[in-house]
């Protein structure tokens, strides 16, 4: 909904250097004024979105967030055909109607179940990235399946999380909005850690420009943020280490998120999951991280039992 990523502005690739030209100088200052622009714009109306609307409408909001994520999501996994992207589309809208059924009924029983197959779907998905040796040529059709029955848990698993935080009473946006922030937190620690110190490579098949300093850096900056998370958001005290290390681990599976669209865009060869983001690309390029970021939060505050 970043997050609707608010990730920081990627380095310019091949450095300095790489803004010789007057054209290309030209081009990357309009690109530049584009994101800063659509970030200007979209980060009021997500909190708007957060905090001044009910939770049906905020429910409403995210499946069409995510149903058009759905269609991106069919167009990176090798879906060419609008027909059979539409049909994909409608597919993850019923999925995600079914879920926000299940949630009107109160029929929260079911959510962890459904919260662990999505969580045992992203550990799968860190073997799937830590064997990928690059893309071997257009896309088979056993691995265009496959890219498309992920996408279901992909897009499904962070439309039930946000829409459960949201509904709890007194804090609940206020939990939604920590999730982002805990992402940009780890996005923006990487990427200043990652250009001042980054030298080892995190996974170079995947994403060539991600660094693990970078990610020390990330998690160095989410401790900090998870203790004053924890401090306004009311935990107690003898929670506090403990909710500290939740926001370490949605903070690690955030990465993950970033890592796999990035891993299924390199077997399609695209730059980006859409258009409809003047400067950011698609929405799949901003909720990348949220899509394994927000189910692993309000799992492991289920599982550890820390109020919310």
């Amino acid at each position: 909904m970043n997050s609707i990523s608010t990730r920081p502005l990627a380095p310019l690739p091949g450095g300095s250097d790489a803004l010789g030209t007057p054209a290309s100088r030209l081009k990357n200052s309009t690109m530049l004024k584009q994101r800063v622009l659509t970030a200007l714009l979209l980060i009021p109306l997500v909190i708007g979105l957060i905090f001044y609307t009910s939770d049906r409408a905020f429910l409403i909001t995210l499946a069409v967030v995510f149903t058009l994520g759905g269609w991106e999501w069919a167009g990176i996994s090798g879906l060419v055909a609008r027909p059979a992207r539409l049909v994909y589309s409608l597919l993850i809208l019923a999925v995600l109607a079914a879920l926000a059924w299940a949630l009107v009924q109160n029929a929260y029983q079911v959510m962890p179940g459904y919260l662990l197959g999505v969580l045992t779907f992203w550990l799968l998905a860190t073997l799937w990235i830590l064997m990928f040796r690059g893309a071997q040529g257009p896309i088979t059709p056993w691995r265009r399946i496959r890219y498309l029955v992920s996408g279901l848990l992909v897009l499904s698993g962070p439309f039930l999380a946000l829409a459960v935080l949201h509904a709890r009473p007194d804090d609940g946006p206020w939990h939604v909005l920590f999730v982002l922030i805990l992402i940009w937190v780890a996005d923006s620690g990487a990427y200043f850690a990652g250009r001042a110190w980054g030298r080892r490579k995190l996974a170079p098949q995947v994403s060539p420009g991600k660094s693990w300093e970078g990610v020390l850096g990330g998690l160095a900056g989410v401790l900090v943020a998870g203790v004053i998370g924890g401090y306004l958001l009311g935990i107690q005290p003898g929670a506090l280490p403990l909710f500290v290390g939740i926001s370490v681990a949605t903070a690690c599976f955030s990465i993950l998120g970033d890592l796999f669209e990035s891993l299924v865009k390199r077997e399609s060869g695209v730059k980006d999951s859409g258009h409809i983001l003047p400067g950011h690309g698609g929405i799949m390029d901003r909720i990348d991280s949220l899509t394994s970021a927000a189910p692993v939060y309000l799992f492991l505050l289920w599982i550890t039992g820390i109020p919310l």
